[in-house]
C-alpha cells in the first residue's frame, strides 16, 4: 500500500491529538499496541468469574502488586514467582504483604476478609507469568497448614475453571500426584496445559 502523499487516510479519536487522521502506517501501529495493551491484557482478566483486585506488574521482575482493600484498612500485597529449581524449570508462587518499611511476610494474618478476591487476583498473574516464562511449573503452599487447607478448598471450588488451561498436581510427602476433590494435599503445583 502506498503511504507517501495521498495515501488512504484512516479516523480515530485519540486523547490528546489535534488531529484526527493518521495514515495506514499510523493506523497498524495503533492496532498493534491496542492489541499489545489491551486485548491482550483483557483476557487473563476473563480466567475466573471471580472478582479480582487490579494489580501492577513490576517492570523486568515476576513481581505484581495489588492492594487489598476493606472498610477497616488497605495492604499492599506482592506475589512473588521465584526460580527454586532451574533444571525443571520450577517457580515458587508465594503471596505476600508488603509493609511500611518495604518488609515482605508471608506470615501476616490480615482478616481483610477477602480472601476469595486476593486469591483469584493471583490466579489472574498465571497468564502473564507462563507468557514470559515457557514450559515452566509453579510450585506453592501454604504458610500454615490452615492456609494450605484454605487453598485446597480454592482449588476445588474452581478445579473445572483452572482444568481448562492447566493441570494442577497436590503434593503426598514429595510425591506430585494428579490433583484430586477430596484428597489431602501438603503442596500443590500447576502448569499450563499445551
Amino acid at each position: 500500500m502506498n503511504e507517501g502523499k495521498g495515501a488512504m487516510e484512516y479516523s480515530l479519536f485519540v486523547a490528546g491529538q489535534n488531529r484526527n487522521t493518521f495514515s495506514a502506517s499510523e493506523f497498524r501501529n495503533f492496532i498493534s499496541i491496542f492489541k499489545t495493551n489491551f486485548v491482550a491484557k483483557a483476557k487473563h482478566f476473563a480466567f475466573m468469574d471471580k472478582q479480582s483486585y487490579p494489580f501492577r506488574e513490576i517492570k523486568n521482575e515476576l513481581l505484581f502488586e495489588f492492594d487489598s482493600i476493606s472498610e477497616s484498612q488497605t495492604i499492599r500485597k506482592v506475589i512473588s514467582y521465584q526460580r527454586i529449581d532451574t533444571k525443571r524449570n520450577i517457580f515458587n508462587l508465594a503471596l505476600l504483604d508488603l509493609d511500611d518499611d518495604g518488609n515482605m511476610s508471608d506470615t501476616v494474618v490480615s482478616n481483610n476478609a477477602d480472601m476469595e478476591k486476593v486469591l483469584a487476583t493471583v490466579v489472574q498473574t498465571l497468564p502473564i507469568f507462563f507468557e514470559k516464562v515457557e514450559n515452566a511449573k509453579v510450585f506453592f503452599t501454604g504458610s500454615t497448614p490452615a492456609r494450605t487447607r484454605l487453598y485446597r478448598m480454592i482449588i476445588s471450588k474452581f478445579l473445572d475453571e483452572f482444568k481448562r488451561n492447566y493441570t494442577i498436581f497436590g503434593f503426598v510427602g514429595n510425591t506430585p500426584v494428579l490433583y484430586e476433590k477430596g484428597k489431602s494435599y501438603e503442596a500443590f503445583m500447576i502448569k499450563k496445559t499445551i
